[in-house]
C-alpha cells in the first residue's frame, strides 16, 4: 500500500492488513524478526463487520491497539460490539474503508480516508468513528461500491456520485473527500439503476433504466464511458451484477452471462471469446448445477450453485482461484503483473483436507484482497 515499506517491513504490513480484514482466522503469529514498522503511517486497517437482523452493526478487529485499527466506535478493538448510532440496512466492507447505509439513505463511513475514499470531509487520513458522509442536502443513496482508493454511490434519482481518487473534473484527475456527481456518466448513460466496480482496480460498470450496460474506465484523466450494450434480459430481471478487472457477470435468476471489453487480457471460457458480446454460461460449465450467486475479484470470477458448491475460473494470481490449478490452464500477459496463469473454465473448490467439494452457505464476500465464504457448518 505504501512504496516506502520495503523488505521485511512491507511484508509484515501486507500480512497484517490481509489477516485483519478476515474475521474467520486466528491471530497471525509472525516470526521473530525486526519490525521497522512506523505505526504513525499505518492507516489502512479496516474492521470486521457484521450486520445483524435487527439492523445493528457489530465491528471488531484482530489487530493490536497500538496499530490503531478503525472500527467505527469506541471501546476494545478485539471484542465484537455494536456501533451505537448506526442502524443500517446495508453494510459494505472495502480494502481500506467500511460503510453503513441507513434506511433513509444516509451513509456513514470509517476506516482509511487517505485518498478521500471514505467521503468524510476531514484532513485526517483515518476516520476512527462512524461518521456521516458529507453529501449535499436531500441526496438519498441506495447502493455503495468501494475500492482501496475510491468509492461510488448510486442515488435514488439514478445518478452516480464518487469520492476518492477518481477523475471528478473534465480536465484532470482530482481527489475529492466530498462525494460529487459524475456528470459525464449521467449525461452519457442516462438514469442508472445498478452499478458494480472492480475492487482491485479502476474499472466499473453501470446499467441504465432501458437495459443498457456501460463499461467505465476511471484510470484516465477523464471518465471513459464505453458504447451501450443491450442486456440479454430485461433490466427488471437482473438479479445480480458484479464487475472484475476486465469482465462483467450478470445473473438473472438461474442464468448467468459473461461480458468483456475488447481490451480484456484474461483468457476466460474460450479463446474464441474475443468480441464484446454477452456469452451465457450454461449449466454444462457447472456440472449441470444451477447458479445461485456470482462474484468477482480482480481477474477471477466466482459462481455459487444451488448445490452449495463454489466454482471459480480466471486468473490464478494471488491464489484467488481457491483451487488446485488443473488443465486446461493457459499463460497470459497481465499488463501490471507480467506473465501469469489463467484457468478459463470453471472448476469446483474443494476442501484441501478431504478433497471433497466444500458445501457453502449463500455468503461470498470480498474486500479486494481476501475472498471469504461461509460453509453450511457456519465456519
Amino acid at each position: 500500500y505504501h512504496a516506502e515499506y520495503m523488505g521485511d517491513s512491507y511484508l509484515v504490513m501486507e500480512l497484517i492488513v490481509r489477516v485483519g480484514g478476515l474475521s474467520l482466522v486466528s491471530p497471525l503469529c509472525l516470526p521473530e524478526i525486526p519490525l521497522p514498522l512506523t505505526t504513525d503511517k499505518f492507516k489502512l486497517c479496516t474492521s470486521n463487520v457484521v450486520l445483524r437482523d435487527d439492523g445493528k452493526v457489530v465491528t471488531w478487529s484482530l489487530l493490536a491497539d497500538d496499530l490503531r485499527p478503525a472500527i467505527g466506535r469506541n471501546g476494545p478493538f478485539n471484542v465484537p460490539s455494536v456501533i451505537p448510532h448506526l442502524p443500517a440496512v446495508q453494510t459494505v466492507v472495502g480494502a481500506s474503508a467500511c460503510f453503513g447505509l441507513t434506511e433513509d439513505g444516509k451513509v456513514y463511513a470509517w476506516g482509511s480516508n487517505e485518498y478521500g475514499q471514505a467521503g468524510v470531509d476531514s484532513d485526517e487520513a483515518q476516520v476512527a468513528l462512524a461518521t456521516e458522509c458529507c453529501f449535499v442536502k436531500d441526496v438519498k443513496v441506495v447502493k455503495i461500491c468501494t475500492t482501496s482508493t475510491y468509492t461510488l454511490f448510486l442515488t435514488n434519482d439514478g445518478q452516480i456520485w464518487a469520492c476518492g481518487s477518481v477523475p471528478v473534473t473534465t480536465s484532470a484527475r482530482c481527489w475529492t473527500r466530498k462525494p460529487v456527481p459524475l456528470q459525464t456518466v449521467h449525461s452519457t448513460c442516462g438514469v442508472i439503476v445498478d452499478m458494480a466496480c472492480d475492487q482491485d482496480g479502476m474499472r466499473a460498470t453501470v446499467v441504465n433504466g432501458v437495459g443498457e450496460l456501460f463499461w467505465l474506465d476511471l484510470s484516465r484523466p477523464q471518465v471513459s464511458v464505453s458504447s451501450a450494450y443491450p442486456l440479454p434480459v430485461p433490466v427488471t430481471g437482473v438479479s445480480e451484477l458484479t464487475c472484475g478487472t476486465d469482465f462483467v457477470l450478470i445473473r438473472a435468476d438461474s442464468r448467468v452471462w459473461l461480458w468483456r471489453p475488447l481490451t480484456a487480457v484474461t483468457p476466460l471460457i474460450s479463446e474464441d471469446f474475443k468480441t464484446e458480446l454477452f456469452v451465457e454460461l450454461t449449466s454444462d460449465l457447472f456440472q449441470q448445477q444451477t447458479p445461485l450467486r456470482v462474484a468477482a475479484c480482480g481477474r477471477t470470477a466466482y459462481c455459487l450453485t444451488a448445490s452449495r458448491q463454489l466454482f471459480t475460473f480466471g486468473s490464478t494470481l494471488r491464489n484467488r482461484l481457491g483451487r488446485q490449478t488443473v488443465p486446461p490452464c493457459v499463460d497470459f500477459h497481465d499488463p501490471f503483473e507480467g506473465v501469469t496463469t489463467s484457468c478459463p473454465l470453471p472448476g469446483v473448490v474443494t476442501d484441501l483436507t478431504t478433497g471433497q467439494p466444500m458445501l457453502l452457505d449463500e455468503t461470498i464476500c470480498s474486500n479486494g484482497t481476501i475472498i471469504a465464504c461461509l460453509t453450511t457448518h457456519l465456519k
